[in-house]
């Protein structure tokens, strides 16, 4: 065993459901195969090629998911670019601001003001708060 500890090796990691889907999708493709055959021994071409064709886009899709960069996908999902994508965030949201002066925020309760992790004054929502990234959304706590 590595140096994780028992509770952390038991623990899924966020690719395991995916990995579940390819498993099922590459199960899939080998009954089609062996059906298949079962049609080609019996003499059924049409339905051989078209099980063929079944087991040939089910391994696409498999690969398809394999070879998708999900951590991309994820972080440009997370990313606001745009004033009005801040203003719609509710209180208690948390970004982090890239750029010169990367900082962590909080929206405030019930009023469109940031708050900075180890300030005590505000600020206010507008560009300079631009890039950044959503690092916590209330709506997240209900999951």
């Amino acid at each position: 065993m590595t140096g994780l500890s028992a509770e952390a090796a038991d623990t899924p990691s966020p690719r395991t459901p995916m990995l579940a889907v390819v498993d099922q999708l590459t199960k899939l493709a080998a009954d089609a195969r062996v059906d298949a055959g079962a049609a080609r021994a019996d003499g059924d071409q049409e339905r051989r090629q078209y099980l063929m064709g079944e087991h040939r886009g089910l391994m696409e899709a498999a690969e398809a998911l394999l070879a998708f960069d999900w951590t991309a996908a994820w972080r440009e999902s997370m990313t606001i670019t745009t004033v009005e994508q801040l203003d719609a965030l509710p209180s208690g949201s948390v970004i982090r601001r890239g750029g010169f002066t990367p900082g962590v925020f909080e929206r405030a309760e019930d009023c469109e003001l940031w708050l900075e992790a180890g300030s005590d004054s505000p600020d206010y929502p507008g560009e300079h708060l631009l890039p950044a990234i959503l690092v916590w959304h209330p709506d997240w706590s209900d999951q």
